[in-house]
């Protein structure tokens, strides 16, 4: 018997699953492969072999985590993350380090699940068991790590961990310090000291109490930042989101012109945005347009936020399901038109997305 060869130039279809393995009648099958390793199929068809690897240098043996930093088109950088310590390799330079930033709050645990995004010269680094972490580029070869700092005592978020029905008392209603913070039920612990509690009296004047001393779980002392009008027991207050207590961000994103933080160790399912072109005022005002847009996903179950990205729209990766907030130029994000819409329900890894041929990959 001749036999009989068949030439395939369309490889398309990429590997193909076993199932495919009796589909003759498929296109699929037609321009598929059932092994296809170290290869990149090209969009003729055609398939050409992986770049291979080039040696730069050699690192410590210890657990990395790298990242891009590109600042323009003839400057980038590669962030390598370990133990307490950054290290920058210069993109155009790659066999040596060019600067090492030690005393890092980052941990050998932590390695592999920071998160980071970047704008211009700066870029946030978060994790939810570390307080966020501003880096700068300064010069060609120099970066410095300071912590990311609010614009003041109003430009951080605010959350009432405690029950809706919990009161607390001041001591005093006059500017300063030493004044005595009464609470109804046992809400406060040590870590607390340095804590900002956000206090609105009858008259609907916004104060803020910096927690100096803890005394027990419902009494600490604290510096009032302004008069207010009484001393009578309110229910409207409110702790800082980002604390010891609670856990810090998630993820985190630049997008819309705003820094958007998603989740935290005890919110989970919140999204908090910066006021707009402000990345370090989350004051969410009165609700103007360009002011801070603080919002938890509604969804059937409690969804723990994974990732978010800056795409065609916010895109948002959580435990359970993949969504979005759509934006249009007649419809920009703003508290009044903020909308988050589910596009799948696959769930997703900590692994953090990657934008590739248009699309966003991600791991479920």
């Amino acid at each position: 018997m001749a036999l009989l060869r068949q030439f395939y130039t369309n490889f398309t279809s990429g590997e193909l699953t076993p199932l495919f393995t009796a589909r003759v009648d498929s296109n699929a099958y037609k321009n598929g492969v059932k092994d296809l390793e170290n290869y990149r199929i090209l969009s003729q068809g055609g398939i050409r072999r992986r770049g291979g690897l080039r040696y730069l240098q050699t690192l410590t043996n210890t657990a990395y985590q790298t990242e891009p930093y590109v600042y323009d088109e003839d400057e980038a950088y590669i962030l390598l993350f370990s133990n307490a310590k950054l290290e920058v390799v210069d993109a155009s330079s790659p066999t040596s380090i060019v600067q090492t930033i030690t005393s890092c709050p980052w941990t050998t645990a932590m390695i592999g699940e920071l998160k980071v995004s970047q704008s211009g010269d700066t870029m946030i680094v978060v994790h939810p068991d570390m307080a966020m972490q501003k880096l700068t580029r300064t010069a060609a070869d120099t970066f410095s790590r300071t912590a990311y700092a609010f614009d003041g005592n109003s430009g951080r978020p605010y959350y009432k961990f405690a029950s809706s029905a919990s009161t607390l008392t001041p001591s005093d209603n006059s500017a300063g310090s030493g004044k005595t913070l009464t609470a109804s039920e046992s809400i406060f612990a040590s870590g607390d000291v340095g804590r900002v509690i956000q206090f609105t009296d009858d008259n609907d004047t916004v104060a803020y109490f910096t927690v100096t001393a803890y005394t027990s779980a419902t009494v600490v002392t604290a510096t009032l930042d302004k008069n207010i009008s009484n001393t009578d027991a309110r229910t409207t207050w409110k702790e800082e989101v980002f604390h010891n207590r609670n856990g810090f961000a998630r993820s985190v994103a630049f997008h819309d012109q705003r820094l958007i933080f998603g989740g935290s160790r005890d919110l989970p399912n919140h999204l908090f945005m910066s006021k707009v072109a402000e990345f370090f005022n989350f004051d969410v005002g009165t609700g103007l347009d360009d002011e801070s847009i603080q919002v938890q996903i509604a969804e059937n179950q409690v969804s723990e936020i994974k990732s978010i990205e800056s795409f065609r729209h916010l895109s948002i990766f959580t435990s359970e399901a993949e969504l979005y907030v759509p934006t249009t130029e007649n419809r920009p994000l703003t508290p009044s038109t903020i909308a988050i819409k589910r596009q799948t329900s696959y769930g997703s890894g900590s692994v953090s997305p990657v934008e590739f041929d248009g699309a966003l990959v991600f791991l479920t």
